[in-house]
């Protein structure tokens, strides 16, 4: 005779209390209400034998058996007010990378693609919404599965749990148990969050080296760039994170990133607006504050920090500049700054675009330059460059550029151009370093015929007859006078310095040398 098992041999039956209203129920009942118990709502489970696709479960799970009847339901918390009607269904993997993810008995939100490397991992982040649709989000990738990133529930979701998937030799490998993870006490990720403190999504640097076409951000929220260049286009986020999806970039390379305004090589959802109708520098150590605007369909740069440089994108055709060179006006065209050619510096060009435009730094700091000595201080020199020797003579000027706090970067610090003398001002020129004293104007007659060379407020050179007129007049500086000069001094002329030299000293005035 077969002895039967049931609920009373149980001694504590008060503990099945949540499985069974009869106290005679069957061993075989007994354990189906407990896998009824045990298994939550939209459960994820391989198919068997193991193949690419990976089974959803209904979102409501009853426990009951034939002889007990209707114990109870469990389901999901609602999202957004609405419980999602989800009967069950799977979804298949592609076996090869970039291939479409494909879905029976389900709606996918929307057309997906599997898009990885060989010898590498990505999590797949398996999430409903109120309308019952699927919704599938990627990490990032990378060579392990420890490392490779879990991505960011979109909001107003509810995600269920996330999938492992690897790439061996070429081949997408099959969804097993031991890859699929199930998420306990899930909640609904909200599109409102107040929380006390906010963190936003890391992916892993992104080291793609000159142009970046379509910069790929899955769910992330910040990243950074150590080796780009140029920056033309980012990916479109995958509805329904559309309006609204935040974007931080970083420069961490060494060398500014030019970021395109609308270029028209990028995919149309991809394109960026950068607010200057024209492409923007982000220099070193810098980042850019992004957002998508779904109705536009465009990334919008809203905000930037940390470069502490003044920019200006200048179109001219055909330039010929270099990244390096100072550069000034000669009329409404940018040229070449040097000291004896008469064009002043606006700035240096921090970044070239193309052949008919760069972008000039005027002010703040600057990096990706060479040559500097840390400490240095830099004049505009011949050429478009610069250097740590000012030189002023009659025929040139000194204009402070750069202060440098490294052998690659610096502070950009355009000063006032100062000529050593000049001729312009008939009857009398006022001295460079002149400076008013008691309402005394400091001035010397025809500098520019006195003096040649300024050095160090220095001027020498000075050989031949010169009238100091009848008013008052100051010299700041020393004054070297030649073996053969005559200074005809008819007012009063106190110098503020060194007066040298053997000169004839003639007229009603006299000199003061204090």
């Amino acid at each position: 005779m077969t002895t039967k098992i049931d609920a009373r041999q149980s001694r504590q039956r008060a503990q099945l209390d949540q499985l069974s209203l009869n106290s005679d129920v069957k061993l075989d009942i007994l354990l189906n209400l407990v896998n009824s118990e045990l298994t939550p709502p939209l459960r994820l489970r391989q198919a068997n034998p193991s193949t690419l696709s990976l089974n959803i479960d209904p979102v409501a799970v009853t426990t009951s058996s034939g002889t007990e009847g209707h114990l109870r339901t469990k389901t999901i918390q609602p999202i957004n007010g609405v419980l999602p009607t989800f009967t069950g269904g799977s979804i298949t993997f592609p076996g090869t990378s970039g291939g479409s993810i494909t879905a029976t008995g389900v709606t996918l939100f929307t057309a997906y693609t599997l898009t990885i490397p060989a010898s590498n991992w990505i999590k797949v982040l398996i999430q409903v919404n109120s309308a019952g649709q699927i919704l599938l989000s990627t990490g990032t990738v990378a060579s392990t599965e420890a490392i490779a990133s879990l991505p960011v529930a979109a909001p107003n979701t509810l995600a269920i749990g996330y999938v492992s998937m690897q790439n061996v030799a070429g081949t997408i490998q099959n969804v097993t148990g031991s890859r699929i993870y199930q998420f306990q006490g899930t909640s609904v990720v909200s599109s409102t969050l107040t929380p006390a403190e906010l963190a936003i999504q890391r992916g892993t640097d992104v080291t793609t080296a000159g142009i970046i076409a379509a910069l790929s951000v899955a769910g992330n929220s910040f990243l950074r760039l150590t080796a780009a260049t140029t920056l033309s286009g980012i990916v479109a986020p995958v509805a329904p994170v559309t309006s609204g999806k935040i974007l931080i970039l970083t420069n961490a390379n060494t060398s500014p990133i030019q970021v395109n305004d609308q270029d028209a090589s990028a995919a149309a959802g991809n394109r960026i607006i950068t607010g200057t109708s024209a492409p923007i520098s982000l220099a070193s150590g810098a980042s850019l504050y992004i957002v998508y605007d779904d109705s536009s369909t465009r990334w919008r740069v809203v905000g930037g920090t940390g470069s502490g440089a003044s920019t200006k994108y200048i179109s001219q055709t055909a330039h010929g500049f270099t990244v390096g060179q100072w550069v000034g006006l000669s009329g409404s065209v940018f040229a070449i700054a040097t000291r004896t050619g008469g064009i002043f510096a606006a700035g240096v060009v921090s970044l070239v675009i193309d052949a008919n435009s760069f972008i000039l730094t005027t002010s703040g700091y600057l990096t990706g330059l060479s040559g500097l000595t840390a400490g240095g201080r830099y004049f505009i020199n011949t050429a478009g460059a610069v250097s740590t020797t000012e030189t002023v003579t009659v025929a040139s000027f000194s204009q402070t550029a750069l202060y440098a706090d490294s052998t690659t970067s610096g502070y950009v610090t355009i000063g006032s151009a100062i000529y050593g003398a000049d001729n312009s001002i008939a009857g009398g020129l006022i001295n460079p370093f002149s400076q008013l004293f008691g309402g005394i104007k400091t001035f010397l007659v025809k500098i520019s015929a006195i003096f040649g060379v300024e050095t160090n407020n220095t001027f020498n050179g000075f050989n031949g007859t010169e009238t100091v007129g009848s008013g008052n007049s100051r010299l700041m500086g020393r004054l070297d006078l030649g073996s053969s000069a005559t200074l005809v001094v008819n007012g009063d002329l106190m110098i503020i310095g060194a007066l040298t030299g053997t000169t004839t000293v003639a007229g009603t005035g006299t000199i003061t040398n204090v």
